[in-house]
């Protein structure tokens, strides 16, 4: 059973709210899923990260950052949807159909392949010794 007390403790109302919608809308994820050197807000299979912005992501410097961490992301492989706080409060059916559009074109692009970050250790090893690189996606 899901335990949503547990799930909530410190994180910010608007990704439990976004959460709470994608799980409504029967949108497999993954909250909270690192992809190094990063932690994304949520995972969407195949390819598809979902990051809300808070207030302090209208900072300069947060910004530039959150910019690197897109590139890097996109670089990957990914698609990456950035919705801030008040697009998931007010506006949420479109942070449900974002995804769920961004989904449909990652598995025309991807098919349903996992990326390698998004396997075990010993399923990287053994992925790598049987192609001999780990850039590829499973």
């Amino acid at each position: 059973m899901f335990d949503w007390g547990r799930q909530q403790a410190g994180r910010p109302t608007t990704e439990v709210l976004l959460e709470k919608a994608l799980i409504k809308a029967g949108i497999k994820h993954r909250a909270n899923t690192n992809i190094p050197p990063y932690e994304v807000d949520f995972l969407v299979e195949p390819y598809v990260v979902i990051e809300v912005d808070g207030y302090m992501h209208a900072l300069q410097g947060v910004q530039d950052k959150d910019r690197g961490k897109t590139q890097h992301l996109e670089c990957l492989g990914y698609a990456v949807l950035r919705f801030t706080g008040d697009e998931v409060r007010y506006n949420a059916k479109t942070c449900i159909r974002k995804p769920q559009l961004a989904q449909k074109r990652q598995r025309e692009r991807h098919g349903n392949h996992r990326p390698i970050e998004q396997l075990a250790p010993w399923q990287q090893q053994l992925y790598s010794s049987y192609v001999g690189t780990t850039d590829k996606a499973l």
